[in-house]
């Protein structure tokens, strides 16, 4: 039992030395940290958030990416709605691509205390669908969704999860320079915590995000 416990023990510390490994290589080569400074991505991200972002990804459509503000030195991070040459646009409230609205379902609705605001919303949620994938979004209740109109989009639109959320994507500033941006997020590291999304949207540790 002795010899069995030992080896089992070394077995453990050898998956976590190629596991240590493995997160030093891909941190220095390839992977930032990230803070997430807002809740512009509510509910996919949340102020507080620390996420993985792949450095370098190549920018498409549905993506995550953190790029450079087109007129202020800093950074901004949204999801790409929109690449060069695509029409975004609004209808009904809702997203429009190209004159068609982005595939979209509503789940329910959701009280979300907004931290960088200090105040409760009451959030309605769902979900919609972008390149080859989908995302959660938030909509508060009873606000119009506002989506600036963009005849033809020059570089990449961001646009973020939670729309009523407007000061920090491309609604605010416009368009940006895909050959600004750092990366993709790909992935939660650590949530923040004190988030309660009703048990019904994820936001746990090493979490792939979409």
């Amino acid at each position: 039992m002795n010899f069995l416990n030992k080896g089992a023990a070394k077995f453990a510390g050898a998956v976590l030395l190629i596991f240590a490994i493995v997160i030093v290589v891909l941190r220095v080569f390839f992977v930032d940290l990230v803070t997430v400074a807002h809740n512009a991505m509510a509910p996919t991200l949340i102020h507080g958030d620390v996420v993985l972002m792949w450095r370098g990804a190549a920018v498409d459509h549905g993506d995550i990416v953190v790029c450079r503000h087109p007129h202020e030195d800093r950074y901004v991070m949204g999801r790409v709605v929109g690449t060069n040459g695509m029409a975004i646009g609004e209808m009904r409230n809702q997203l429009t691509i190209n004159a068609a609205v982005a595939r979209h379902d509503y789940e329910g609705t959701m009280p979300f205390f907004d931290a960088t605001l200090e105040r409760e919303m009451t959030m309605r949620w769902g979900t919609e669908e972008l390149g080859n994938s989908d995302h959660y979004f938030f909509e508060q209740l009873g606000r119009d969704v506002r989506i600036r109109l963009v005849g033809s989009v020059h570089g990449i639109h961001l646009l973020g999860d939670n729309r009523a959320y407007q000061d920090e994507d491309s609604r605010d500033f416009g368009d940006v320079d895909p050959t600004t941006c750092l990366g993709e997020i790909f992935m939660r590291l650590r949530p923040v915590e004190g988030v309660d999304l009703a048990g019904e949207i994820p936001h746990g540790w090493l979490e792939f995000v979409r």
